[in-house]
Parts: structure tokens; C-alpha cells; sequence
């Protein structure tokens, strides 16, 4: 009985880790995403099109990161869920 609640008391800890880890990452990407969306071109001109196209450009880059940060953090909710999952699959079947 000691083993499993100690193995219980992990999993827990361990679950509120993955928690906590996704949450921070989700509220920074979170963060970034709300930001861009209310930024405005400071190098706009109507008469040098190349400053837009650089603008532009750089906006994509950025945008590209943080579908980047999103997707990592979609892998990390994907993984620790998955690893859950297996842990209670593995407990169910000792179980059983």
C-alpha cells in the first residue's frame, strides 16, 4: 500500500508539473498573439513600397514563430497526455 500511495503522489506532482509547464507556455504564446494583433506598421509609406515589403516580410517571420511556439506547445499537452494515458493503462492493467 506504501508503493502506491508514494507512486500516486507522484503522479500527481508530476501531472501539476506538466499543468503548470503548458499553462506558462500557452499564456506566453497567448501574450504574443494578442500583442501582434494591435500592432501597426511603423515603417508604412505610401511613396517606398520596399519598406512595406520589409515590414511585411519581417511581420510573416514573426507570425511564423509563434505558430511554432503554439505547435510545440500543442506536442507538450499532446505528450503529457499520452503519458498519462499510459500510466493509467498500465495501473489499470496491474489492477486487473
Amino acid at each position: 500500500m506504501a508503493g502506491l500511495l508514494s507512486e500516486t503522489t507522484m503522479t500527481k506532482i508530476s501531472t501539476r508539473e506538466h499543468s503548470l509547464s503548458i499553462r506558462q507556455r500557452w499564456s506566453k504564446v497567448h501574450d504574443s498573439l494578442s500583442s501582434s494583433r494591435h500592432f501597426t506598421n511603423p515603417f508604412f509609406d505610401e511613396k517606398n513600397p520596399s519598406l512595406n515589403l520589409s515590414y511585411g516580410i519581417w511581420r510573416l517571420r514573426r507570425e511564423r514563430k509563434f505558430l511554432a511556439d503554439i505547435r510545440m506547445t500543442l506536442d507538450l499537452i499532446s505528450n503529457s497526455v499520452r503519458e498519462m494515458d499510459d500510466h493509467f493503462t498500465r495501473r489499470f492493467e496491474q489492477l486487473v
